[in-house]
């Protein structure tokens, strides 16, 4: 009854927040099932909160990190594997599966998920929604500006609707799912307090990025990064064994930037600068070595999506994994073995050539084998 009201009163969901907090546990309890149906929601809903074990972070975490332990009581936080069943078998599958359809843009790596932490802290989820609300409302996704593209612009565009993370039925707000990659304390931190947005560039960093000499205060704005390949991701990581960050973002209305900031002039690219006047990101499609904004000519090797606000980007799976480099075309590549080699000299010729190869994963008769 009480969710009745609250759904009834208002389909402002700013309203619904305010209300919770006025009519205390049930009203609460209310706010906690719209949170819990969104597209952001786990697969199974409540039955996967109220599943296996939920803790939050230790206190020596939280000192080791310089986290605020009041705001970190707010993170509650549960691990997947391939060995779940039941509800958090299904949540760990769905992070497996976006992992690796984002993947098959990496035609270059090969990686392999060791664990999922699912990352749950109600007070950004509620700021994330009312947020997903007013952009739905306004139609945020829909670009005015459109006609007056380019051709390299139309296929930045195309490029971020046609994206493997993009939501179905959210296309209003522009829903999409993106990587992060960096320490893994400052990952927790994002998880806790919502995404690091930097300060404006002071004087003294205009003056570097007139200068030149790679410097980099964000060089398609600034703002917070997330990507959509994997591997380009991890060209940010501090550690190899860190994390990366898997989030739901609201890209709302996309910049499809073509600035390039080193062969342009300071006063015509976005390097430093802030979110372009009418919209609420901006995003690039880049070519290596430079990674600036790719040509029509040129493969693209990745791209950035960079948000201006913390309420845009809702963290919510850590995922841990190894990597290693996928076969170069025209290498062997072991298919299969005799099941009974011939001799113990053959027998250890084949143990060599299975372990030595990182792309084959066999069993024989006589012995089995997996390489990483």
């Amino acid at each position: 009854e009480i969710q009745a009201r609250v759904r009834a009163l208002s389909t402002d969901v700013g309203v619904r927040v305010r209300m919770a907090d006025v009519f205390g546990a049930k009203a609460k309890q209310a706010l906690e099932g719209v949170l819990h149906t969104q597209p952001w929601s786990p697969v199974a809903g409540d039955a996967f909160y109220n599943s296996g074990e939920w803790s939050q972070l230790p206190p020596e975490k939280i000192a080791e990190w310089n986290l605020d332990p009041k705001s970190a009581q707010d993170l509650l936080v549960t691990t997947l594997t391939e060995e779940d069943q039941g509800v958090r078998k299904l949540e760990y599958e769905r992070v497996r599966r976006m992992f690796y359809e984002f993947q098959r843009r990496d035609s270059e790596h090969v990686f392999s998920i060791e664990k999922v932490v699912f990352l749950r802290n109600s007070r950004l989820e509620t700021r994330f929604l009312e947020t997903f609300a007013e952009y739905s409302a306004e139609d945020r996704a829909n670009d005015p500006a459109m006609d007056s593209y380019d051709d390299m612009q139309k296929n930045t565009i195309e490029h971020l609707h046609a994206s493997l993370g993009r939501a179905v039925g959210c296309e209003s707000a522009n829903l999409v799912t993106a990587w992060h990659s960096h320490h893994e304390h400052h990952l927790y931190s994002n998880a806790i307090h919502g995404v690091y947005v930097p300060p404006p560039v002071t004087e003294d960093q205009v003056e570097a990025i007139k200068r030149g000499g790679g410097v980099d205060f964000g060089f398609f704005g600034r703002g917070f990064y997330l990507t959509q390949y994997p591997s380009y991701g991890q060209t940010y990581m501090r550690k190899p064994d860190d994390p990366v960050l898997l989030s739901w973002v609201l890209a709302g209305r996309a910049y499809p930037v073509r600035e390039n900031c080193r062969d342009w002039p300071y006063e015509d690219h976005l390097h430093g600068r802030p979110r372009k006047e009418g919209y609420d990101t901006h995003y690039a499609l880049v070519t290596a070595p430079y990674y600036q904004p790719t040509l029509p000519s040129e493969v693209v090797s990745g791209d950035e999506l960079v948000v201006f606000e913390r309420r845009q980007v809702l963290p919510r799976y850590l995922v841990y994994f190894s990597h290693g480099l996928a076969p170069t075309v025209g290498q062997p590549i072991l298919l299969w073995i005799e099941p009974q080699p011939a001799s113990s000299a053959e027998k250890r010729f084949l143990q060599k050539s299975i372990t030595e190869n990182s792309s084959v994963r066999l069993q024989t008769t006589l012995f089995s084998f997996s390489s990483s």
